[in-house]
């Protein structure tokens, strides 16, 4: 499952914006569906906003419409621009959370994490709390930040069943036995082939291996028969070609082996997360 997905339909579920007004044809415009012309008459609300508070209303209404339409770094980027100093805390958190969220459906990780991180500052409710370990923990996963995740995680609820089975997928996560794709690479420049079998990968292991061996030995056969040219060119030549890069090969099978592995148990965790942030809404 997409992470994505997760979290635009956690988000659909969740959100919750009270600065919004409705009436305004910018707003009609974009609940219509008609998102290009609602950028406009978003941004002429950012250009005739009264004051800095009711300009970042006016750039946070235009990025969740730039989300309607999944581009998530134009969302991103137009929260970028708004000045969060000049708002209360509510309004502070949700530029900071949206600004994340967006960051991270582009997948932009480092930038979603440093926007989560400027929330420390900001006060926020429990549920919101909640709501920023749930998200800095789907990001922290995507980085590999396994330890960091876990804690995060471990903040959504502090349900025994809840703690004991996230400890227990986190203790799976790092159990994984992932292969090493630099011993791949390297197994594959002795024996042609092996590289491919110890990623798994057996049926391309073999075929590299007979398709390299037919080469040599076609090259062999052309030489011991005066066929020097031949012998070069295509035995050899391309036993170059195929043995360079089934080294290559075996160390990116490698890493999708471990990239898959990992990902399936991050979709366990990120589904189980999600079953929690939807269990503390709804206490």
């Amino acid at each position: 499952m997409k992470l994505s997905i997760i979290v635009l339909r956690w988000t659909c579920i969740f959100l919750f914006v009270p600065f919004l007004t409705k009436g305004q044809l910018s707003d009609t415009l974009c609940n219509e569906g008609n998102h290009d012309l609602a950028l406009v008459y978003y941004e002429k609300d950012v250009f005739e906003a009264s004051n800095q508070n009711a300009r970042n209303i006016a750039l946070l209404k235009k990025a969740y419409c730039y989300k309607h339409q999944k581009e998530f770094k134009e969302a991103a980027s137009t929260i970028g621009r708004a000045y969060p100093q000049a708002s209360n805390d509510s309004l502070k958190y949700l530029l900071g959370y949206e600004a994340s969220l967006c960051h991270y459906l582009a997948e932009s990780f480092s930038q979603a994490k440093l926007s989560l991180i400027g929330l420390r500052n900001v006060q926020q409710s429990a549920f919101q709390k909640k709501k920023t370990s749930y998200l800095g923990a789907l990001i922290n996963l995507e980085m590999s930040q396994w330890e960091e995740a876990k804690n995060l995680s471990l903040q959504i609820s502090s349900s025994p069943i809840y703690q004991d089975s996230v400890k227990s997928l986190y203790t799976e996560l790092a159990g994984l036995k992932l292969k090493d794709p630099s011993k791949a690479e390297t197994l594959s420049y002795f024996i042609p082939g092996s590289g491919q079998m110890y990623a798994g990968k057996v049926f391309r292991g073999i075929t590299s291996l007979v398709l390299q061996t037919g080469l040599l030995g076609f090259a062999g056969y052309s030489f011991l028969n005066g066929y020097y040219f031949s012998g070069t060119f295509t035995g050899v030549s391309l036993f170059y070609v195929f043995y360079m890069g089934g080294a290559r090969h075996a160390e990116y099978l490698a890493q999708e082996y471990n990239k898959n592995k990992i990902a399936k148990v991050q979709d366990k965790i990120e589904l189980f997360l999600l079953e929690g942030i939807k269990k503390e809404a709804s206490l």
